[in-house]
């Protein structure tokens, strides 16, 4: 079976994922598995929505009595290189590294709903390890998680 059809049957899934109700995470759980990185699903004001990774097991989030967040280092990486206006311009994934993180290369995806940005995915992934497919699936589920945020009245 070629990439380009077990991709599709991926992008599939999510829909399927969607029209069963199961909600937000199970869909971030389908890409993070089979692209094997993590992702989390922030709000723009940097609160964490979802995340397949657990907060303690990295640098860029915090929790305080059970609210979850970026922590202010990163909003103000993020904020100093326009990262949101970016995505809010953009609907393609950009990738990204922080200054402080040499080592590692992420990927962000726009959530859009009315053309306004609402929330953004990010990628985790190695540097040099992102690909065309991650690029791909994220584009995907962007789109498939704007639609359930729609469903919910988010």
């Amino acid at each position: 079976m070629s990439e380009q059809t077990t991709l599709h049957q991926k992008k599939e899934e999510l829909f399927t994922i969607l029209l069963l109700g199961y909600g937000i995470h199970p869909l971030l759980e389908t890409v993070s598995t089979y692209l094997g990185k993590s992702i989390t699903l922030c709000t723009t004001n940097f609160s964490i929505i979802a995340s397949t990774t657990p907060i303690q097991r990295t640098i860029r989030f915090q929790e305080e009595q059970n609210y979850r967040f970026l922590n202010s280092q990163s909003i103000d990486m993020m904020q100093s290189s326009h990262l949101l206006e970016q995505l809010q311009q953009n609907w393609k994934p950009i990738r990204y590294s922080f200054v402080d993180e040499p080592d590692r290369d992420y990927l962000f995806a726009g959530i859009h709903i009315r053309q306004s940005i609402i929330a953004y995915l990010c990628l985790d992934g190695a540097k040099d390890s992102i690909e065309k497919k991650d690029e791909f699936l994220l584009e995907e589920l962007a789109k498939v998680v704007s639609i359930e945020m729609q469903k919910d009245g988010f």
